[in-house]
């Protein structure tokens, strides 16, 4: 393996790291948003 494709794969696995951090930033986002629409359904 070549170090340009080394580095091409290095960075894509940055990459991916940084989308799986940012979707499960978005999991718990929604998960409260989830929460909160439950409350007020059951306020009302």
């Amino acid at each position: 393996m070549s170090d340009e494709q080394r580095d091409i794969i290095s960075s894509f696995k940055k990459r991916l790291e940084k989308l799986e951090i940012q979707i499960a930033e978005i999991d718990r986002n929604v998960s409260e948003i989830l929460q909160i629409v439950r409350r007020r359904e059951e306020e009302n």
